[in-house]
């Protein structure tokens, strides 16, 4: 699929006109209260050529994309709202958001004054609506719903009974679960009703829940044993004694209700077969949400094991090929026990002796080469004497024709497909980590499942200790959503609970005509479903002039969303068939802006994903505000920005303009314990492809403890050169790496503003960047990167598509104020693509400036095949400033072997002809021999952090065995970041200008946002001498 590509269309109900409302104003200057649940502990990418966690799979009408009108860049003001009609009810005054109880998981904002809202409406608490319709579970739907003793039974009826007065209705929830679908009414009748507002009468998140399955009770299963043979037949004989079967089909299931995410009642996506089921029980609390520790794998081998939490993969089974990869075959045929790297626990067992024919099952498998890629396919066939699954693929001589949905024990065709991707036919491969699952024959587990959809049967193993009596209770997931927000307005849900859901717990698709405006969800719990929060917005040429107005003044606050099998939220755009010559400025139109999503924990995401990784969110940002926000334990990326589409006739490389999306507000949130699974990743990610983003400041960030663990990683540390993949340089590349992982990481990415965040405990670079440098400004100010790979790296080139002479050179870049410290391979590195395309050098439009930087203690690493250890590496010849900056230990090691070892290395600045490569530079003196025009004013000194000496730090790695790694060292040492504080006599403090770069300084205006500063100027790095570092500022501890 293409990047600006709509992801999926789910149509649940047709689309009308919408007439706009005036909703309230949210003030986030104040910190808020987190979500009432709090996380859990629980149980990896070379760069991508298409947005992470994009499904295969095509819409039912499917957008053609082109090219859109020239939007104005950054405003001069914030955006303001101008209604199309009169609100039904106006605020009296404009509200800010309620605080709550304090907790000690809030985070608040840090280093940085905030001095006035952003203009995003959102309702408030003090302004609900004061009729209220009470619903009760118990209740009757021939109440009348105005008394808690008269209640309804049902959240559909109170929603009839909201008076038609324009003042809007509080919809009570009384303690209880609701099996129902929320649709509130269309934007006409909306206009009429006024605000309403679905509310738990306790305001406890974890007691009205609106629930997408349905309870089977123990007196609905039946012992597999007492059935008749050919029943028993699938299953394993051993295991058959301890297999319970219900039937669906009479207890009111039908195939629709058992296929996951699909977008009719025909398609199915790969994650096939995976429904929820949950142990509940009859002594639960009525209205309690359910226990995600208490889920059931589907039916595998190996069974499930996590033992360490950023090696989720570490107990697969190893693939033993194809030895030149395969993206339709993986072959097994030896166990893993007492292999390298396996642990000692890890179950016996592979492909060739399983003991069955596996056709008909799943397959899911990384890739054998760094572990970026997680397919999941179905197995069309199963070859057991050699050990070789061969999965569905849609091809001529397939059965994947995807007519009826089960295609005769096949999956839909659109949810086939190989696994290539852009591993160049490596899919497949030794070093591949896999499992295989949803087969009978591997039910033989406690908490296991196994549904037949063409019979309708559920099979289960009741988890340890669950005895299949009258108090056994199940929940299975029927429903696809709970919240369905399609071409509605002015509605808020507060203090509920959302699971159970198969494809996305709130959903809204807006088509034609139809929008979805002035929705807030505050302090919910949603969890246990596919996704959290699905947003698509499409205009096509048959939108009216009326339909051009936005999804847009979407909330989610103080609520949680975990235990989510895909993305935590997924925003995307599409255009169907649009012609800026034939509508005017329709294609110009960016559909979805406006979204605050402020002080949520979003944790346990993507591990089951519907596309091909497990990214925890994605997003298509236009005025929007990320802000506190605890981001943690994802199995890829945290969450991932993905661009919108380029002007009308603009050409590659796009200028910030050329972009019609943009303004995007990234503030204090923290990203931690990602990448899970999979590797080359990072905390925070943005994949801008062909494109670019458009004015993205990111301020005040955390990111740590982000390793990106893989067994193809960690084995290129070991392995011999007769590995079909070895190659003697990379092998010196990932010697010191357990993990390939990034803190921030903006692949094909420029247009960003990055001011005063932190990255530690990464197991790659804390920052990086991956080519397009060249096609937009890139502001890197104040940022601290300690304890990682490299504190920062880039490559960049002049690209054009290939098109010929560039046509656009590289934009103003400005990495000033950063402090870089215990980096064992290079502080800062940019280095040159040798790809570069036309034969065109590089070269810059605008100024490259590195002063008042920080360098201690990078490139550490003296083990004698580690060739390539400095401070700053490559950077090329151009309009190109460096000067003002510090160094203490970087690239000091000297021995004759070590002949890249230095502080900077070949940057060129004289002459093109000339190169330093080669020559040590580890000191300062000897950077200036060389390049006697850069560094002037250079010094050598010691940060002299508060709580964190690199100097200890990186010559007790040193000292380590040469086997060890930089992750291992790590994981065991948490460091809290108030740690690289400067102290009283720090020559770091007080030294760089106050007044910001003017385009660094405009876009955080935009925002109403000033850096405080303590003294006359201000300190390197981000965290400002004399400012008093709170635990809310902190954030929780891991």
């Amino acid at each position: 699929p293409q990047p600006n590509m709509i992801w999926n269309i789910l149509r649940f109900v047709s689309a009308a006109a919408l007439i706009s409302i005036m909703c309230m104003f949210v003030e986030s200057a104040a910190p808020t209260a987190p979500p009432t649940k709090s996380p859990t502990r629980s149980p990896t990418y070379s760069p991508s050529k298409s947005p992470s966690n994009l499904p295969s799979t095509k819409p039912t009408y499917p957008p053609s994309l082109t090219p859109t009108k020239l939007p104005s860049n950054l405003p001069s003001t914030k955006p303001t709202l101008s209604p199309s009609s009169s609100p039904s009810q106006r605020p009296s005054a404009a509200p800010s958001v309620k605080p709550s109880t304090a907790s000690p998981t809030t985070i608040a904002s840090r280093n940085v004054k905030v001095s006035s809202a952003y203009q995003i409406q959102l309702s408030d608490p003090l302004l609900y609506p004061k009729q209220f319709i009470y619903v009760n579970p118990s209740g009757s739907d021939t109440n009348n719903g105005l008394s808690t003793a008269t209640a309804v039974k049902t959240i559909a009826k109170a929603m009839t009974l909201a008076p038609l007065n324009g003042k809007g209705a509080t919809i009570v929830l009384a303690d209880g679960v609701y099996r129902e679908t929320i649709r509130p009414p269309s934007p006409a009748t909306m206009m009429q009703t006024g605000q309403l507002v679905f509310q738990s009468a306790s305001k406890d998140n974890s007691k009205a829940t609106i629930r997408c399955s349905n309870s089977i009770t123990g007196t609905s299963f039946t012992p597999l044993t007492s059935l008749s043979a050919d029943i028993q037949a699938p299953f394993a004989a051993a295991a058959r004694s301890q297999i319970y079967v219900a039937d669906l089909g009479a207890l009111g299931w039908t195939l629709a209700d058992l296929m996951r995410f699909r977008d009719d009642a025909v398609y199915e996506q790969r994650a096939s077969g995976l429904n929820f089921l949950v142990q509940s029980s009859t002594a639960v609390a009525a209205g309690a949400s359910l226990d995600p520790a208490k889920r059931y794998h589907a039916a595998r081998a190996p069974n499930f094991r996590n033992v360490t939490n950023w090696k989720r993969a570490e107990h697969w089974w190893v693939a033993d090929g194809p030895t030149a990869g395969s993206t339709t075959s993986l072959v097994d045929a030896t166990d893993d026990t007492g292999t390298l790297l396996a642990p000692a626990d890890i179950e016996a067992g592979n492909l060739k002796t399983i003991g069955v024919d596996l056709s008909g099952g799943y397959l899911r498998a990384l890739d054998g080469m760094n572990s970026h890629w997680m397919w999941y396919r179905r197995i069309k066939s199963h070859d057991q004497t050699t050990g070789t699954v061969t999965i569905d693929t849609d091809s001529a001589s397939s059965s994947c024709d995807g007519s009826t949905g089960l295609c005769t024990g096949c999956q839909p065709k659109y949810a086939c497909g190989d696994a290539n991707i852009d591993t160049n036919g490596k899919g497949f491969s030794p070093m591949s980590k896999y499992y295989v699952d949803n087969h009978p024959y591997l039910l033989d587990a406690a908490g296991e499942y196994y549904v037949d959809k063409t019979n309708l049967k559920l099979f289960v193993i009741p988890l340890p200790g669950v005895n299949m009596d009258a108090s056994f209770v199940v929940e299975l997931s029927k429903r696809r959503a709970a919240i369905d927000l399609t071409n509605t307005l002015n509605v808020t849900f507060d203090s509920l609970s959302v699971e159970m859901c198969d494809d996305t717990a709130v959903y809204s698709n807006n088509w034609v005509n139809a929008n979805t405006r002035f929705i807030t969800m505050r302090s919910l719990n949603m969890q246990l479903s596919g996704r959290g929060l699905t947003f698509i917005k499409t205009i096509a040429q048959l939108d009216s002039a009326g339909g051009l107005e936005n999804t847009e003044h979407v909330g989610l606050i103080e609520s949680t969303v975990r235990h989510m099998d895909d993305v935590s939220i997924l925003m995307n755009q599409g255009w169907w068939s649009c012609s800026i010559d034939a509508l005017g400025d329709l294609c110009s139109h960016a559909q979805i802006r406006r979204f605050y999503v402020g002080h949520n924990q979003f944790y346990e995401l993507g591990f089951r994903p519907f596309g091909d990784d497990g990214t925890g969110g994605a997003v298509i940002g236009n005025e929007m505000v990320f802000e506190n926000n605890l981001v943690r334990n994802v199995a890829h990326n945290g969450f991932q920005f993905i661009p919108g589409p380029a002007k009308q006739g603009a050409i590659q490389p796009y200028a910030s303009s050329d972009l019609v999306v943009g303004a995007v507000l990234i503030k204090d949130n923290i990203f931690e314990w990602t990448c899970l699974l999979e590797s080359d990743c990072g905390g925070l990610k943005h994949w801008a492809g062909d494109l670019g983003f458009r004015d993205h400041l990111l301020i005040g960030n955390v990111y740590r403890n982000i390793i990106g663990w893989s067994y193809s990683v960690q084995m290129q540390n070991l392995i011999p050169t007769s590995w079909p993949y070895y190659n003697p340089v990379d092998r010196k590349y990932w010697r010191l790496m357990l993990g390939f992982a990034f803190g921030s990481y903006f692949d094909y990415a420029p247009g960003s503003y990055h001011f005063r965040n932190i990255a530690y405990n990464v197991g790659s670079n804390c920052y990086h960047w991956t080519a397009r440098i060249a096609q937009s400004e890139m502001y890197f100010h104040n940022n601290l990167a300690v304890n990682c790979y490299s504190g920062f790296a880039s490559d960049w080139d002049v690209w054009n598509g290939g098109l010929g002479t560039p046509t656009t050179q590289h934009k103003s870049t400005s990495i000033q104020g950063n402090i870089f410290a215990a980096t064992a391979l290079n502080g800062l590195n940019m280095f040159r693509n040798n790809n570069q395309q036309n034969g065109q050098p590089r070269s810059f439009e605008g100024n490259f400036v590195m002063d008042y930087n920080l360098w201690s203690q990078a490139g550490y690493d003296t083990r004698s095949d580690s060739v390539y250890r400095r401070g700053v590496a490559d950077i090329n010849k151009g309009n190109f400033v460096m000067d003002y900056n510090l160094w203490s230990q970087a690239g000091y090691d000297t021995r004759s072997d070590s002949v890249y070892r230095r502080g900077v290395a070949d940057i060129n600045y004289l002459d093109s002809s000339l190169s330093n490569g080669g020559n040590p530079t580890s000191t300062l003196a000897g950077l200036r021999a060389k390049e006697p025009l850069v560094s002037v004013h250079d010094q050598s000194a010691n940060p002299a952090f508060t709580g964190f000496n690199p100097d200890v730090w990186a010559n007790n790695i040193l000292s380590r065995t040469q086997d060890a790694t930089l992750t291992s060292f790590l994981t065991d040492n948490d460091v809290d970041w108030t740690a690289y504080t400067l102290s009283a006599g720090s020559p770091a403090v007080d030294k760089v200008s106050s007044t910001l770069p003017p385009m660094l300084q405009t876009v955080m205006q935009y925002w109403g946002l000033t850096p405080e500063i303590v003294g006359a100027q201000m300190d390197l790095g981000p965290l400002e001498r004399g400012i008093t570092w709170t635990a809310s500022m902190k954030g929780p501890k891991r």
